[in-house]
């Protein structure tokens, strides 16, 4: 499929489209343990949308996400893990203070053997299924250029070849669909903020891009959420 191809299907479906890089889907299995419940609220709604086919905008991944997700997924679970171990640590130890201090035992569950991993990954795994891929392939060279005279998300010290590439198709697919004449919303969501800038400081290179398609960024999957549900694209952020 052509980005072309995809702008004109989403298009057919006249709805706000939000896509999301990676690490965005992978922080909804990290949620619990960096205290971001709104992240992991807002992907449960999702996935409760998709099953009643009720989402309401379409969701678009980089071609690239299966090969980034299979990268990264093992460190993830290891971030999730390690944190729910620490929890049930100190939930032991304060187990052990109220036997000391009352006399009495106090059961408190040990938080691995809930099966949060498997549960979380499967709400990413729904979320995915559901989202339209977005191809690279006719991006290598603006991905390059990107590179070469480091714009971000790439930058002095580093490449991000992969975040290039997928930035680069965003900006092909917003470029498609304004071209067709849609004004729905078109949202890009990364929680890379060391690449594309915070919410409230996007850096300038970024924010030039998306202004050419009038396009707008979010940093969480919850604020992008929050921002591709809206109708009015010249509302507010």
């Amino acid at each position: 499929m052509q980005i072309a191809e995809l702008a004109e299907m989403l298009l057919q479906r006249d709805q706000n489209v939000l896509f999301a890089d990676t690490c965005t889907i992978l922080d909804v299995i990290r949620s619990p343990v960096r205290s971001q419940m709104d992240v992991l609220e807002t992907a449960c709604r999702m996935s409760r949308e998709i099953s009643v086919d009720s989402l309401p905008f379409s969701v678009v991944v980089s071609d690239l996400f299966a090969l980034e997700w299979s990268r990264n997924i093992d460190s993830v679970r290891d971030t999730l893990t390690a944190g729910l171990r620490a929890h049930s640590a100190l939930s032991a130890t304060a187990g052990k203070l109220h036997q000391l201090m009352h006399g009495a035992p106090l059961s408190i569950p040990d938080l691995t053997s809930y099966g949060f991993a498997e549960a979380l990954e499967n709400i990413c795994i729904q979320i995915i299924a559901a989202a339209h891929i977005a191809p690279r392939e006719e991006f290598y060279e603006r991905a390059s250029n990107r590179q070469i005279n480091r714009i971000a998300p790439a930058g002095v010290g580093k490449s991000e070849g992969n975040d290039c590439l997928i930035f680069e198709s965003f900006l092909g697919l917003a470029e498609q669909l304004r071209a067709r004449g849609s004004a729905r919303r078109i949202v890009f969501v990364s929680s890379n903020t060391s690449d594309y800038g915070k919410l409230n400081n996007v850096k300038p290179d970024i924010a030039k891009d998306l202004a050419l398609f009038d396009a707008d960024f979010a940093a969480s999957l919850n604020h992008g959420y929050y921002l591709a549900s809206r109708a009015d694209p010249n509302a507010p952020s």
